[in-house]
């Protein structure tokens, strides 16, 4: 292979709230993100910036997150241990 796999873009956009920590994850089974925000607040979102939801996680900041396999639900670790 001559350099790295070039992808094509194709579409763009942007959300209201500001993604903390670099976490970012992309639903496998179906159109949605999940990120985090001022350390623990995790969004769900739908293309185009719908919220779609919005948890807090008090006195914790999130660590990672990661939809399950199947897209069912986004299990994400904090501070002290593993929440869902």
């Amino acid at each position: 292979m001559d350099g790295p796999l070039e992808l094509p873009l194709l579409s763009e956009g942007t959300l209201s709230d500001p993604v903390s920590g670099g976490h970012l994850a992309c639903n496998p089974a179906i159109d949605l993100v999940a990120t985090v925000n001022n350390g623990n607040a995790l969004n769900i979102w739908r293309p185009r910036g719908q919220l779609v939801s919005t948890f807090v996680e008090r006195n914790q900041n999130v660590d990672a997150i990661r939809w399950k396999g199947d897209g069912s639900s986004t299990p994400l670790r904090t501070t002290p241990g593993l929440r869902h």
